[in-house]
């Protein structure tokens, strides 16, 4: 087997003479930690835990070149037949394909594979156990989690990305934090929607299951009316909806929707694809009140609907666990509460911030409703005080919330810019180049996700603790809640701050190029909870109070059509009124019928966007009876 020496060596090789890095002691105690953790599953496999590692190299420090040099030095040391088998879960395809390519080039042997969406045509399932190591995604893992957890007869890929050989693999590797926790909501406005999307021909078949949907809609009506009148949010439902031995076969009636409501061969293309969206979206809501019926459940008015709620965790009990490899551990008390998680003590001193500053402006409001209601005014705002800022050639990562990030890139600006939205940003490695980085928006979650991840992992609460923070003290947290929330938002904006080039270490103190950071945060109490997050994940980080207005200055809107393009970009898969967009993004009528003329030009860049986006404008009728919009599929 390999040696805790001879990986640090050739962690140190690769590192300063393959990628042009610079090492330091310290930074070689990171990759000796980096190894004690995969070396206990590949030496101890048979009579190891059930237990989940949970490392915390810095951003930085070379945690993924760490898996691709130990995966690259099993290969190379261990024959084919006698090698433990890896799998290594990472975040984007490409990651997947970049990580396979470089344990290949380094062993030189091709010996790992990166299997995902892309690559399914070409290889089977089934030919994954002759690969010692198998790179899949982030997604593709917890689906699989989530089919182990099912009944029924889904197939389930699982098996498929552990077996190894006539075992199962001895190490599995995940890149980043893997949502474990699966949330099942039953919304009123949803479920009468599905409803009425359900056939005769298939209630006739299924009239417990009917009933079942019909009574689950009475309750949220009646729940819904003593909500208002008790002025209450949130309360526990005690007893199941539903007894087990009359659990209806909710399972036969997905299988009937997909068959039968599904698909239309008579009817348009663009509304083949629209009546498959929307029986995905049926699916789930079945499947979500499938799992209510089954567990646990408590009321709750979110997003201004009346929902039922319930959660599990994604993990069955017996299943080998994994070293999970997340420089924002600290902050994620998730791992406090599950169980089966083991937290290592990262090394000290292999990374300083104290070249990085952080400008703070506190007071503001940084929802995703206030901020795309008032997008337009507050992206003309934040580009004018930028402009004034930051001298031209710059260059700038401004991420924010998905609806604001098509208006902001249609300003005009001194610098160059480039933007990203929340849930789409980490392990990337787009904006490795940028030396500014500015959090324009915090990602919320609904106020459901806390309770759903707390009693998911240590069962169902009352109804005092979900309405009441003086009873949901816990360990050393006087509310579980609020640190549930503050802990996720400090790691996804520490994320965030970290694809700029701060995450790059320059010398053997651990520093990084010089890097603003520029951030709005809410009002002063929670503003401290989220500085003194940050401060604990960027150690050294320089602190200085930004004075935010927004520039009095008009800044030109211009850039409609990349503007265009990245609405369409995030668009949510459907239909969406050419108006509509027209008014979202402010284009005037004439640039906007310029728009219109380049989506049909195969030679523009905006043609080659809508076609790489999925997207394409659809005109049906004409004159005034004309409809046009924007379909994606």
């Amino acid at each position: 087997m390999i040696k805790v020496d001879e990986f640090v060596e050739e962690m140190e090789n690769h590192w300063v003479n393959r990628l042009g890095n610079v090492s330091s002691e310290p930074l070689k105690l990171v990759w000796k930690n980096l190894f004690c953790c995969f070396s206990f599953y590949v030496d101890h496999h048979k009579l190891a835990p059930h237990q989940w590692t949970i490392a915390q190299p810095p951003t930085g420090t070379g945690k993924t070149q760490g898996t691709i040099v130990y995966c690259s030095m099993l290969a190379k040391k261990i024959s084919k037949e006698d090698n433990p088998g890896v799998l290594i879960v990472t975040r984007l395809k490409d990651d997947a394909n970049i990580i396979a390519e470089q344990i290949n080039k380094l062993s030189g042997k091709d010996w790992a594979l990166a299997y995902h969406s892309d690559v399914k045509k070409k290889i089977k399932l089934e030919d994954l156990q002759n690969y010692p190591f198998v790179v899949v995604t982030h997604r593709a893992y917890e689906l699989a989690l989530d089919y182990l957890g099912q009944e029924g007869t889904i197939q389930q890929t699982w098996p498929y990305f552990h077996n190894w050989q006539q075992d199962s693999r001895d190490l599995v590797v995940i890149d980043e934090a893997l949502d474990i926790v699966e949330h099942s909501k039953a919304g009123l406005e949803g479920l009468r929607q599905t409803l009425a999307a359900i056939p005769q021909s298939i209630r006739q078949k299924f009239p417990l299951e009917i009933q079942a949907l019909e009574s689950v809609i009475d309750l949220l009506n009646t729940l819904e009316t003593e909500s208002k009148i008790n002025k209450v949010s949130e309360h526990m439902i005690l007893n199941k909806l539903i007894a087990e031995k009359n659990l209806p076969d909710f399972t036969a009636l997905r299988e009937a929707m997909r068959k039968e409501v599904n698909y239309d061969h008579q009817i348009l293309k663009s509304d083949n694809q629209e009546k498959r969206r929307l029986s995905q979206l049926h699916d789930n809501r079945i499947k979500s009140l499938h799992t209510i019926f089954q567990s646990w459940v408590y009321y709750a008015r979110c997003d201004f609907q009346p929902s039922l709620n319930t959660a599990r965790l994604l993990v069955p009990k017996g299943v080998k666990g994994a070293v999970v490899l997340d420089a924002t551990a600290r902050s994620n008390v998730l791992y406090e509460l599950f169980d089966d998680a083991f937290v290592t003590n990262p090394p000290s001193d292999a990374r300083s911030y104290k070249k990085v500053t952080l400008h703070v402006s506190t007071g503001n409001k940084v929802g995703k409703r206030f901020m795309r209601n008032n997008a337009n005014e507050l992206s003309r705002k934040l580009i004018g005080e930028l402009n004034s800022k930051i001298n031209k050639g710059r260059k700038v990562f401004i991420c924010c919330h998905k609806d604001v990030e098509p208006i902001l890139t249609s300003h005009e600006t001194t610098f160059e810019m480039k933007t990203g939205h929340w849930n789409s940003i980490d392990g990337s490695n787009e904006w490795r180049d940028c030396d500014t980085a500015v959090i324009f928006g915090l990602p919320y979650r609904p106020d459901t996700w806390t309770a759903n991840v707390f009693m998911a992992c240590k069962g169902p609460q009352t109804t005092k603790w979900l309405q009441n923070g003086e009873q949901r003290q816990w360990k050393k947290y006087q509310d579980i809640r609020k640190a549930l929330k503050n802990g996720q938002i400090i790691t996804n904006i520490v994320q965030a701050i970290n694809r700029v080039r701060c995450r790059r270490v320059i010398d053997n103190e651990g520093n990084c190029p010089e890097t603003e950071v520029y951030i709005l945060l809410p009002h002063d109490k929670i503003a401290k909870e989220i500085l003194k997050g940050i401060k604990k994940n960027m150690p050294g980080i320089k602190v200085k109070n930004w004075d935010f207005e927004g520039a009095r200055k008009k800044v030109k809107r211009s850039n409609h059509e990349l503007a265009f393009i990245k609405y369409i970009q995030n668009m949510e898969i459907g239909k969406q009124a050419i108006g509509t967009v027209k008014q979202i993004l402010g284009i005037p009528q004439s640039s906007f019928e310029r728009l219109i003329g380049k989506t049909k030009d195969e030679t523009t860049q905006l043609y080659i966007a809508m076609k790489e986006a999925g997207t394409s404008y659809i005109s049906n009728g004409a004159g005034r009876g004309n409809r046009a919009f924007i379909l994606k599929v």
